[in-house]
């Protein structure tokens, strides 16, 4: 069963219980149900709205489900008041806001705002049952140089650390400095022009040189 006709039926329930012995069926509202002169009260669905959402022990759709209430027959009045004193005094109390509507002689009636909150299922991140790890490395400079097999500096180079990513472009006369692991040996990723080439840097060799094209692919 549906939140929303779980709800219908539970405030059927109430006015049938208050309204006793005068029947309260569902129906179009009203007042016409063709026991013409007979005490009967029709309750009829007019809207179903949503409200919003919410987290009440979960994520909560709300709607608010609008109905309207028909009283008819001889003990219309007495019979209108016994269920606007129960709907005061039942769950939800004034949330379901009564207001009156005239539906002709012989016919009182008033529209009701119910409440109704339907579940939703969300997903859930999965639980984390270790701490996170973090890996701290320390950062060393390059300091260096890049020139070609003449010994002439190479400047607008591109060259990226391996290690710890970190991308240059060499100046005037082919100088760079960045940051890497602080591993003995350094792989330099050059970037001349189109051409790129990985080139091992020895920090023990100073001042560093890195001779372009170096020696792999």
């Amino acid at each position: 069963m549906s939140a929303a006709r779980a709800v219908l039926d539970a405030f059927v329930a109430l006015l049938s219980a208050a309204g006793d012995p005068v029947p309260v069926a569902v129906g179009h509202g009203g007042g016409d149900d063709g026991t013409e002169g007979a005490d009967r009260v029709t309750v009829g669905v007019l809207a179903l709205e949503r409200v919003g959402r919410s987290h009440r022990r979960g994520a909560v759709l709300d709607l608010c489900l609008v109905v309207d209430v028909a009283v008819a027959g001889p003990a219309a009045v007495e019979t209108a008041e016994r269920l606007l004193v129960a709907l005061e005094r039942g769950p939800g109390g004034a949330a379901t806001s009564p207001v009156a509507v005239a539906y002709g002689p012989g016919v009182l009636g008033f529209t009701a705002r119910l409440p109704v909150a339907v579940p939703l299922d969300e997903p859930t991140p999965p639980l984390v049952t270790q701490p996170p790890v973090v890996e701290v490395g320390v950062a060393d400079p390059i300091v260096g140089r890049l020139v070609d097999a003449q010994g002439r500096g190479i400047s607008g180079a591109v060259v990226r650390s391996a290690s710890s990513g970190t991308v240059v472009t060499t100046g005037e006369g082919g100088g760079f400095r960045l940051l890497a692991a602080g591993a003995a040996v350094e792989v330099l990723v050059v970037q001349v022009r189109t051409e790129t080439r990985r080139v091992e840097a020895h920090r023990d060799r100073v001042p560093l040189v890195v001779v372009w094209p170096g020696d792999g692919p």
